[in-house]
């Protein structure tokens, strides 16, 4: 697992991300804090697919090791959060906090139970250059766990 956080990680560095922090074999990241990123819905997309194309060399890797191969399942969006030192008197950690994070999360489960690698919320989407957003493909309205209505989602 160090191995591939320490490639994804890099990865998300080189895009001008922030790691907050590693969750069981997840990486989270955010963009546009601790500095202003006007384009941080490119960078982040930018990210996922370096990420993309880097998984299958790390698979051959652990291949060659007898270990598992892994695959990638990734949720962005966009929109206000919260970001700062965060938490409770006994742990704080610089994270970020609010809606827009959870439908993040939201989207990155719905990508796993579809065995599919990018889904962008319409936010992310909406500000991404036209090239970028052209290699969007729209599954249309879905519905996901925790929300009334459905959400516009984006495979990337």
């Amino acid at each position: 697992m160090s191995r591939y956080f320490s490639v994804m990680t890099d990865i998300i560095r080189r895009h001008q991300g922030t790691l907050d922090k590693y969750m069981g074999d997840a990486v989270m990241a955010f963009w546009g804090a601790p500095l202003d990123d006007a384009e941080h819905a490119e960078h982040a997309v930018q990210a996922a697919w370096a990420m993309q194309a880097a998984l299958p060399a790390l698979n051959e890797e652990f291949e060659a090791q007898g270990w598992p191969q892994l695959r990638l399942s990734i949720g962005l969006n966009s929109g206000r959060m919260v970001v700062g030192d965060l938490g409770s008197r006994h742990r704080r950690a610089y994270t970020v906090l609010g809606d827009a994070v959870n439908l993040a999360a939201r989207l990155q489960e719905l990508c796993a139970q579809q065995d599919l690698t990018l889904l962008l919320g319409e936010a992310t989407w909406a500000a991404l250059p036209p090239d970028s957003a052209a290699r969007c493909q729209s599954l249309g309205p879905q519905q996901l766990r925790g929300r009334e209505a459905a959400v516009l989602v984006y495979k990337g």
